[in-house]
C-alpha cells in the first residue's frame, strides 16, 4: 500500500492514542464531581481503545457507531 509506517503511526497517535490520553485525564475529575460524559467521534478505533479503559470508572458508557457498506 501507500501508508507508509510513520505515516500509520502518526494516525494512530491522532486518533486513538490522543483520545485515551484524554479520557485518562479528564474522567477522574468527572468521577470525583459525579458528572460528565465522554463522546468519541471517530471510526471506532479510538472507542474500542478508550471504553474499556474507561469503563469501570464511569456512571454509564455509551459507544455510537455507524457501519456503512457499499
Amino acid at each position: 500500500g501507500k501508508l507508509s509506517a510513520d505515516d500509520a503511526q502518526a494516525m494512530w497517535e491522532i486518533h486513538v492514542a490522543a483520545a485515551t490520553r484524554i479520557a485518562n485525564i479528564l474522567v477522574p475529575s468527572m468521577k470525583a464531581v459525579r458528572a460528565g460524559s465522554v463522546v468519541l467521534v471517530g471510526n471506532g478505533a479510538s472507542a474500542m481503545q478508550v471504553a474499556p479503559a474507561i469503563v469501570d470508572e464511569v456512571a454509564s458508557l455509551t459507544k455510537i457507531g455507524e457501519h456503512t457498506s457499499e
